[in-house]
C-alpha cells in the first residue's frame, strides 16, 4: 500500500473568542475581533513537488512550507475532537479536491471520436474480471490533450484516465 501524507491542523479559541489554529510549525491567531466562532474558510494546500503544505485562512496565507507526516493508511479524516471530550465545531461545507487530476471527456467530432484527457489515457476492449487496460497516451501538462480514433473502427473500446505516477 502506498504511503500517504498527513497534514494535521488544530483549532482552539482563546479567552477573547479569537480563533487560534495550530498548523505545523506553530500556532497562529487568525482572528482578532472575537469572531472565532463564526464561519471561516480554511484551506490546506499540498504541493507534491516540494512535499510541503500551506495553510490559508479566509483566503490569506498564514503558513507555508510545512512538511506533512507520512502515514501508511490512506484516509481522509475531518471533524472535531478533544482529549477532554469537549471538542465542537460547526461546518458549512467540507470540500476535498485535486487540482489538475485526471480528466476524461469523449465527444464525436465528424468522422472521429475525440477523447480529451489529462493524465495517463488507457483503453480496454471489454470490461470484466480481470479487465486488461493498456496505456495509449500520456499528458503531464495542466491542459488537456486529444486522442482521436475514427468512428469507422469496428472494435469496441473503453477509456479511462489515471493519475501520473
Amino acid at each position: 500500500m502506498k504511503n500517504c501524507r498527513n497534514i494535521p491542523e488544530e483549532a482552539n479559541l482563546d479567552a477573547n473568542n479569537n480563533l487560534v489554529v495550530g498548523a505545523n510549525p506553530g500556532n497562529y491567531t487568525v482572528t482578532s475581533d472575537g469572531s472565532g466562532m463564526n464561519y471561516h474558510l480554511h484551506q490546506m494546500v499540498y504541493d507534491p513537488a516540494s512535499a510541503t503544505a500551506s495553510y490559508y485562512f479566509d483566503g490569506t496565507l498564514i503558513a507555508r512550507g510545512f512538511s506533512a507526516n507520512i502515514v501508511a493508511n490512506p484516509s481522509v479524516l475531518w471533524g472535531s475532537a478533544s482529549g477532554l471530550g469537549q471538542g465542537t465545531m460547526n461546518y458549512n461545507l467540507v470540500d476535498f479536491s485535486t487540482v489538475y487530476g485526471p480528466l476524461l471527456s469523449i465527444v464525436r467530432n465528424g468522422p472521429n471520436i475525440d477523447v480529451s484527457y489529462r493524465g495517463i489515457l488507457q483503453t480496454a476492449t471489454n470490461l470484466g474480471n480481470p479487465t486488461v487496460w493498456t496505456s495509449v497516451a500520456t499528458n503531464s501538462s495542466n491542459g488537456t490533450s486529444v486522442y482521436s480514433i475514427p468512428v469507422t473502427s469496428q472494435s469496441r473500446e473503453f477509456f479511462r484516465a489515471r493519475m501520473l505516477q
